[in-house]
């Protein structure tokens, strides 16, 4: 699953696995079929706008066929 996020500030968003038993691979999640990750979103500022509050989303991986 790709993750995708932006900023009014045009700043980078960046990712990090909170819980769970997945990886980031740049911005792809990767975990097995079954699983639950919580990924947080976090965006530090620059010199000219402060940082974003944090986000934090849960994913569930559900084994199965795509259609």
């Amino acid at each position: 699953m790709t993750l995708v996020a932006t900023s009014s500030s045009n700043a980078p968003v960046i990712f990090a696995i909170v819980s769970g038993t997945g990886a980031l691979g740049g911005n792809n999640v990767l975990t097995s079929p079954g699983g639950t990750v919580v990924v947080r979103a976090t965006q530090p500022g620059n010199s000219f706008t402060a940082a974003a509050e944090p986000v934090e989303r849960r994913i569930l991986f559900v084994a199965g066929a795509l259609s």
